[in-house]
């Protein structure tokens, strides 16, 4: 299976920042979470700790 195919959009932090905002808004801070941010753009969460070291 290709990493990043024509119908997902490369992770940049540019995009895993406004997934967060969208979870943001949606969840409030109490429902932020990798998980959610990374369900929002389409991957599992150990995908984002290779672009967020913290």
């Amino acid at each position: 299976m290709p990493d990043n195919d024509d119908t997902t959009p490369p992770l940049t932090r540019e995009a895993l920042t406004r997934a967060a905002l969208r979870v943001l808004e949606r969840d409030g801070l109490a429902g932020l979470s990798m998980r959610k941010v990374a369900s929002e753009v389409g991957v599992k969460a150990a995908s984002l700790y290779w672009h967020v070291r913290n």
